[in-house]
């Protein structure tokens, strides 16, 4: 694992990479994660909070058995894997049975993880969420515990932070060279009627996919189709339509200056009264609020971004030469990230 770091961390060079002003010990950061490999964590993660656009989700179903609405598909709920969730879309969990399922999650900038995967060489991952919006990645048994460390070791960093640190980067390296390997895009989604159904209203979004209209473009009742859609996402499908359109609107509003009666009809809204009430039902305020506020969010962001470069406060990795022969590492490697 640590050999495929080495590797992983020789693809990410980068040519102006900076030797100062480092923001963590990078030398004691490595050996604390060697150590924590040696020693393991002990600890679940829980009440880990779901976030909305700009992020991504990891998830671990440690046990449990049931599907995973995520992106535009509807996973099968498998023990051992993770899911890599845009969400951006609507998405959740729905266990067969509520009280055997366990699981392990963590949030982060989508951004910063594309980004990462980039750097990480890690293309094929990268075009599937792109693609997608989602993916699931079976794992072996090892590679299940494996993973269930980098999860307790985000989370502790996380907890600990307001960002990653260099130790926090690690286990996401690790993490994604995980799933880098067991990666297949031969995942089997649902495609009963429930599955159908979430591809048919993710192509038809802006058109009638009413409950009548889905259940009459895929030959079933009406009944049979509401009641497998909320058997398989524990969502009604009118409820799952809301929430696709309501995502898609936060997203143009976030990205545009169409207004706001455009966007509503354009997505299929019966009125931009309607509109305007269940986007504030849903985000606490208005749609022209909620650009104004989408805009002043990403300029602070951008100043602070500015500053952090102006002062070097950027989070850098040293992968430094260790005292055992074990790590693989022999010589001062600066990456940014």
């Amino acid at each position: 694992s640590l050999n495929k770091i080495k590797q992983s961390v020789e693809k990410m060079k980068s040519d102006d990479s900076i030797k100062e002003n480092i923001c963590v010990d990078p030398k004691k950061a490595l050996q604390d994660y060697l150590q924590e490999e040696e020693e393991g964590i002990d600890g679940i993660l829980n009440n880990v909070k779901h976030t909305q656009s700009g992020s991504i989700e990891f998830l671990h179903i440690t046990a449990g058995a049931g599907s995973v609405l995520a992106g535009s598909a509807i996973f099968p709920m498998i023990q051992g894997a993770v899911y890599v969730i845009d969400c951006c879309e609507p998405h959740c969990t729905c266990p067969e049975q509520p009280n055997e399922y366990r699981r392990s999650n963590f949030c982060m900038d989508k951004s910063d993880f594309y980004g990462f995967l980039k750097s990480a060489c890690a293309d094929d991952i990268y075009s599937t969420l792109k693609q997608k919006h989602a993916m699931c990645v079976p794992l072996s048994k090892e590679a299940s515990e494996a993973a269930d460390k980098c999860f307790e070791k985000l989370h502790r960093d996380l907890e600990e932070h307001t960002q990653l640190t260099a130790y926090g980067f690690f286990a996401l390296l690790e993490l994604s060279l995980i799933l880098k390997d067991s990666h297949s895009p031969e995942v089997n989604t649902d495609m009963g009627i429930a599955g159908k159904a979430v591809e048919f209203i993710g192509e038809n979004l802006c058109e009638d996919v009413s409950a009548s209209a889905v259940s009459k473009a895929l030959h079933v009742s009406k009944y049979h189709l509401c009641h497998t859609f909320h058997e398989k996402t524990g969502m009604t499908l009118s409820g799952y339509v809301l929430e696709k359109r309501l995502s898609k609107a936060e997203s143009m509003l976030r990205k545009g200056v169409r207004p706001v009666g455009e966007i509503a009809l354009e997505l299929g809204f019966s009125s931009v009264s309607y509109f305007c009430s269940v986007f504030n039902k849903k985000y606490g305020m208005s749609p022209l609020a909620y650009r104004k506020s989408a805009a002043s969010e990403a300029d602070f962001d951008k100043k602070r971004k500015i500053e952090e470069n102006n002062e070097n406060n950027k989070i850098l990795i040293n992968f430094v030469a260790a005292a055992t022969e074990n790590n693989g590492i022999k010589e001062y490697n600066f990456i940014q990230i």
